[in-house]
């Protein structure tokens, strides 16, 4: 049992079934048996070294252990009732492997095991050793009945009961061994596991703050730690807590960070990356996945992140090599494979055929969904590649089915209700009604449209200009705006108007209750964001799709931005999304055709209300005649063309969305009509959005 040999705790007990959060909990050693019979052993020690001193032996507090064992055997002559000293002598047989005798020793004093914690405690780890379970158990019964304020055989219980599979038990010893010993490290991580398999994160973290402010650096506990933060911030990002979880998210980094420190791991180096990764810091990312392979050459993980992140920096020949490693490895990764196809061109041929063979292999294996869906996408690739579109599409459709498990149930419903609100908030009276609360800055340029639309070629374009930064797909607007609807939420409760929860605060029935000074902090904190993105430029672009869903904010709070919409054919949209590994609701034809009809009629409205300069990017338009396209983005614009903006493939920038391969090519046209290949399984859609565009 893992009480003895240290084997991994609670790991059945923290399992989640959907291969979540569990799985992230790092490993953790158990207290062994030897470890265990060590502690006892100081406690009886400690204990005759008071008993000499209160009997008048006042240089017996100075003894070692080893003469503490010898005065206690000499003394055992003269007294064989002392409980001590038989204590003592006991703890030392077992420690030198010697139960047994240990056991009789204990029982040659009928009075220790009726009266004494430690004799009883001293038998049941005796019994440990010999897995005998059932009279371990009894003794720490009896030690507890005799001592409730042992924590030592509380825990033990508590990890007997839990390898037993009896989580209430445990869980109940374990509260009652950390009641009196809260500081206890390996019993608060086993305690926060089996919290974590019942879903209570928050009990999880109440119950390792104790130990990790007794033992700051304690990598076990703050790898744990940190695990169980980083559950919390998922959770609070799908509450759309955006702010609370970044802070979490980077406290839990620090705890990593401390965690490596103590005890320097591939592993650790590698979460460490992953955790910056998700915060968009590629450089300390990049520097994280070389630690870990400073210290394990061959942890694929980190060599696969590594290589992801040259393919994002355009260092694409790099990336195919450490890409053509780790594919050819027996164990490689579904992610590897995954990475691998995206910058591969396949050609139908006998090769081609082995590797999908060989894909087609792994993924019967696979039984997790992440990499089911990696698997798929990786088969689709070669097949799309191949010119087999229907094997193609059969594999893009399965691997979209299963990442639409995680959708919303009405997807459609509430795309619908968010165009609903922002027309119904956002008319000529509101503009006029806040006429005057706008920040001046023309900073800011918004680059807004459908996925796949364009964007992020046409931020590619823009930044190599010397007066625009690229920034990228911020998340800024998105958290700041959380923030705003979280106080205007407090204003409609405290009026005694409104008792629904935040999510239910929208633009329509919140706008009511904003105050200049809500605006005002917004500007000033998104401002101060744009510029950790600015270098040399006068401009900053922010290129995150959905704001088109806020352009009303932005043009309340900025309305000298720029605003780039970028538009392309709606099938050519749908076919590019569904061959890309994106997130719900783009992952499914018939929703994102729901999406695309609304994010239309949003865009059709803001282009009737908002004051703003907004500039129109036709992909089809930039694709076949890119000079004279890119020559009037900036004439409209208002900023003087350079010549810089048309060698765009050159520009040596880190791009982190799917195109990042397309923007690093010359323009090409090929992508125009691209659905067609899959015409027969999306004639249904296109006669769909056919119909809503004469409506």
């Amino acid at each position: 049992m893992s009480v003895m040999n240290g084997s991994d705790v609670g790991a059945s007990a923290g399992r989640d079934r959907r291969g979540g959060f569990a799985a992230t909990l790092p490993q953790h050693q158990a207290v062994g048996l030897d470890q265990l019979i060590q502690q006892l052993s100081q406690q009886a020690v400690a204990r005759y070294r008071t008993l000499q001193v209160n009997s008048g032996d006042a240089s017996a507090a100075a003894l070692t252990a080893t003469a503490v064992h010898q005065h206690a055997c000499r003394r055992l002559r003269k007294d064989a009732e002392c409980t001590t000293a038989l204590n003592v002598c006991a703890i030392e047989l077992l420690r030198q492997g010697h139960g047994r005798r240990a056991t009789e020793l204990l029982h040659s004093s009928p009075g220790s095991l009726h009266h004494d914690d430690h004799s009883l405690l001293i038998v049941a780890l005796a019994s440990l050793a010999d897995e005998d379970l059932a009279a371990a158990e009894t003794m720490l019964i009896r030690s507890v009945d005799c001592q409730p304020n042992q924590a030592m055989a509380w825990l033990i219980l508590a990890r007997i009961y839990r390898d037993q599979g009896n989580a209430d038990r445990a869980i109940a010893y374990f509260e009652r061994g950390l009641l009196l010993d809260p500081e206890h490290g390996d019993a608060a991580i086993d305690l926060a596991r089996l919290y974590v398999g019942r879903r209570q994160v928050s009990a999880a973290i109440s119950t390792l703050r104790p130990a990790l402010a007794r033992h700051p650096r304690s990598a076990a506990l703050n790898e744990t730690f940190a695990a169980l933060l980083l559950r919390r911030a998922a959770w609070l990002r799908r509450l759309r807590r955006i702010n609370a979880a970044t802070e979490l998210s980077k406290k839990a980094l620090r705890h990593l960070r401390i965690a490596v420190q103590s005890r320097p791991t591939a592993e650790l180096w590698a979460r460490i990356g992953t955790g910056e990764l998700r915060r968009e810091n590629f450089t300390a990312a990049r520097q994280a996945f070389e630690s870990a392979l400073a210290l394990n050459p061959d942890f694929r993980p980190a060599a696969t992140r590594l290589a992801t992140l040259d393919v994002d920096q355009g260092n694409i020949d790099g990336a195919r090599s450490q890409f053509d490693r780790l594919v050819q490895q027996s164990d490689s990764s579904a992610l590897a494979h995954f990475r691998y196809s995206r910058i591969r061109k396949f050609k139908p041929d006998d090769q081609s055929n082995r590797y999908l063979t060989e894909l087609r292999r792994r993924l019967a294996k696979a039984d997790q969904p992440v990499e089911q869906t990696q698997w798929l996408y990786t088969i689709a690739k070669v097949c799309d590649d191949c010119g087999d579109f229907d094997q193609a599409w059969d594999a893009y459709r399965q691997a979209n089915q299963i990442k639409m498990r995680r959708m919303r149930p009405d997807e459609s419903g509430r795309m619908a209700g968010i165009v609903d609100d922002a027309i119904a908030a956002f008319d000529a009276d509101t503009f006029q009604h806040f006429a005057g609360i706008g920040h001046g800055s023309q900073q800011p340029i918004f680059i807004v449209g459908m996925p796949r639309s364009g964007t992020t070629l046409t931020e590619q374009i823009l930044s190599c200009h010397s007066l625009i930064d690229g920034a990228g797909e911020l998340k800024d607007l998105e958290r700041l705006r959380c923030r705003m609807f979280r106080a205007w939420h407090q204003r409609m409760q405290s009026s005694g108007s409104f008792r629904g929860p935040v999510r239910a605060v929208k633009y329509h029935n919140g706008l009511p209750f904003a105050q200049a000074e809500d605006f005002k902090q917004f500007q000033m904190d998104y401002l101060e964001q744009l510029s950790v993105h600015q270098v040399d430029g006068q401009y900053v672009t922010d290129k995150m799709p959905t704001n088109f869903m806020h352009l009303g904010l932005v043009a309340l709070c900025f309305p000298n931005a720029r605003i780039i919409h970028c538009r392309r054919d709606p099938m050519d949209i749908l076919a590019s999304s569904m061959c890309q590994n994106l997130t719900p609701p783009f992952c499914d034809p018939d929703t994102l055709a729901d999406y695309y009809i609304q994010y239309r009629r949003m865009m059709d409205h803001w282009r009737r209300v908002v004051p703003n300069r907004l500039v129109e990017v036709d992909y089809e338009k930039l694709a076949s005649d890119s000079e004279s396209q890119i020559r009037r983005v900036f004439t409209e614009l208002e900023i003087p063309f350079q010549d810089a903006c048309l060698r765009f493939h050159e520009n040596d920038r880190s791009v982190h969305t799917p195109s990042k391969f397309q923007v690093r090519q010359p323009m090409y046209a090929t992508s125009i009509g691209k659905w067609k290949r899959f015409e027969r399984q999306l004639k249904p859609i296109a006669e769909r959005l056919q119909q809503a565009s004469t409506d």
